[in-house]
């Protein structure tokens, strides 16, 4: 539900600025909530020789965040929030792919009905517009 929250306010306000300015803020903001906690907790560590690790981390990041926003300001919410759900997929390819890691089968199911589910969204979605657009159904 805070996701879906956080996906519907995101897509009013990129329609008022561009997605790397957005992504900017929420970076921004995302990192000040979490420097408020941990001075709060006493959990703020010493960056010592991860500094490369901590710049490649807030780089990945950045790049998730701005393309989630250009996402939404092309899609929008719904389409967008569908697409995401490939994330976990994708991850688990990827750490088979380049870290060996082994694939269980329930994993293997999981991510097959990740993607059936999201064709079957897609499919969808595409004949609801259809449906809505009249004008495509004119010949040429």
């Amino acid at each position: 539900t805070t996701f879906a929250l956080y996906l519907l306010a995101g897509h009013r306000f990129v329609t008022r600025t561009d997605s790397m300015t957005t992504g900017a803020w929420v970076a921004g903001g995302a990192s000040l909530s979490l420097l408020v906690r941990g001075a709060f907790t006493g959990e703020l560590v010493s960056v010592g020789g991860h500094l490369d690790d901590l710049l490649l981390t807030g780089a990945a990041t950045a790049s998730a965040f701005t393309l989630m926003f250009a996402a939404l300001r092309r899609l929008g919410a719904a389409p967008a929030a569908v697409v995401m759900t490939l994330e976990a997929v994708f991850a688990i390819v990827l750490a088979s792919l380049l870290l060996d890691e082994r694939l269980a089968p329930w994993q293997l199911v999981g991510g097959a009905m990740v993607l059936t589910a999201t064709v079957i969204i897609g499919l969808s979605n595409a004949s609801a517009r259809r449906a809505e657009d009249p004008v495509d159904d004119l010949p040429p």
